[in-house]
């Protein structure tokens, strides 16, 4: 719908922790009339079903970026003490690859677009290594990493945005202990 439909307001952009560049809001719908031609479809189950998939990978492609810049500015740190890392970084770099896969196959090729409980496992599978990945990266590069206007301190921040975000963690490990 317009931004200037009558009834239609956007509440304040809370300052949030990271991620303030998404513009997150709320929209407060008043008595607004939804003209026929602003609905996406009037059969919303079997679209939601449809579109589901693509979305879930895309966020998993957010969750994935996060993760590979993190382990490549963990992997320039492994050096003297912090070869320690190195299995942890392999482990999660071989996870990258596979998800990685995994999300180019489902967006590249509709056909290969995996069912709504794979993309489920993707997201929430990118979200853990996004985290995970993120911690590494801060365990490597030390203080250094959490001066707060560092690029680790924005990742480290990020990251701790993935369990909430919508499907929240919560959400997708429900659905999933639903569909066993």
């Amino acid at each position: 719908m317009p931004g200037d439909t009558p009834g239609l307001r956007i509440a304040p952009q809370p300052s949030l922790l990271a991620l303030q560049a998404t513009g997150s809001s709320s929209a407060i719908l008043d008595d607004v009339r939804i003209g026929v031609d602003w609905c996406l479809t009037a059969d919303f189950t079997p679209f939601i079903a449809r579109v589901r998939p693509t979305f879930l990978l895309l966020q998993s492609s957010f969750c994935w970026g996060l993760a590979r810049r993190a382990l490549t500015e963990a992997r320039a740190a492994l050096h003297g003490v912090n070869e320690v890392l190195r299995p942890d970084l392999d482990e999660l770099e071989a996870m990258a690859a596979r998800l990685a896969r995994q999300i180019r196959c489902g967006v590249q090729d509709r056909r290969a677009l995996p069912a709504t409980r794979d993309a489920v496992q993707i997201r929430l599978a990118a979200a853990r290594l996004a985290t995970a990945a993120v911690a590494l990266e801060a365990k490597a590069l030390g203080g250094r990493g959490y001066v707060s206007d560092s690029a680790t301190a924005r990742r480290v921040r990020e990251a701790a945005f993935l369990p909430i975000q919508s499907p929240t963690e919560g959400q997708l490990r429900w659905e999933l202990s639903r569909s066993a």
